[in-house]
């Protein structure tokens, strides 16, 4: 009689233990690099829905030099194994992906970010994640094909970044299509006696040493070209107007005479903007 059949469940079952123990990575499919945009098909990119940025960055104009961290709250669309971000030319330190290490890899101006499986749950469809992306590097100037430019422009004491309607990719990480809207927040340090403007409201000012950090934050969802800094000496004013909006002005002191007139109009061509488009 052969007594050796019963063996083939115990290794039946060591294969199956074996299998589920051995998942490569996030299940689900990587999202679309791109939302097929007729005028802009590269831009932007699918499986997510960016809710928030929170940017710390800190630059040296001097040094023609940006370091950033990029925080970006986001919601799955689809049950995600990896998902593209849009950024020019900065290079890539690090990036996690609910503070877990996570694979990077890069094509031009697409990051593609591969997470590990140990946060697969968070990338199921309807989960909200969270990515960290540090980075650094000299910020690009984007040439449009009509000569225009926009991304990081230089001026004499600092720089501007002008977003539309690709640009923003040269500052920051991001979902870089007008369809995916976000709050911001965004902290900016510079050396003295140099200032930072951005959207939004001044939520604070603090100072180490010799350097400054401006926190700008945006409550109400915008496209990302949309988000700019300017960094340079300014002379600066906070107001209000009639109906209590909070006006701050940076104005470069060489022309803050010539446009002395045109600030006091800001009241009444807020007031005309409410009465078409709304409050």
């Amino acid at each position: 009689m052969n007594h050796r059949a019963p063996a083939a469940a115990p290794l039946l079952l060591a294969l199956v233990l074996l299998g589920a123990g051995c998942s490569g990575g996030v299940e689900g499919t990587p999202g679309a690099a791109g939302v097929r945009d007729p005028y802009f098909p590269g831009l932007g990119n699918g499986g997510y829905d960016v809710t928030h940025y929170g940017l710390e960055l800190d630059v040296e104009p001097a040094a023609d030099r940006l370091r950033g961290t990029a925080t970006i709250t986001a919601r799955a669309t689809q049950d995600l194994s990896a998902f593209h971000l849009d950024l020019a030319g900065l290079d890539v330190e690090s990036a996690t992906v609910e503070g877990k290490p996570a694979a990077v890899n890069r094509a031009g101006k697409e990051l593609t970010i591969r997470p590990g499986g140990a946060v697969e749950d968070r990338l199921r469809k309807g989960r909200t994640f969270t990515t960290v992306v540090r980075y650094s590097g000299a910020p690009q100037t984007i040439t449009d094909p009509d000569g225009s430019k926009e991304g990081w422009l230089r001026t004499a004491d600092g720089a501007v970044a002008l977003g539309e309607p690709t640009g923003s990719m040269a500052w920051f990480p991001g979902n870089h299509h007008p369809s995916d809207k976000a709050t911001y927040d965004i902290e900016v340090t510079v050396p003295d006696p140099l200032t930072a403007v951005s959207n939004g409201q001044l939520v604070s000012r603090s100072t180490a040493g010799s350097r400054t950090s401006y926190h700008w934050r945006t409550a109400e969802p915008m496209a990302s070209y949309l988000a700019t800094v300017a960094v340079g000496r300014f002379t600066t004013q906070q107001s209000r107007t009639p109906d209590g909006i909070r006006l701050f002005t940076a104005v470069d002191p060489e022309s803050a005479a010539a446009s002395k007139d045109v600030l006091a109009r800001i009241p009444d061509v807020l007031a005309w903007s409410a009465e078409k488009f709304g409050p």
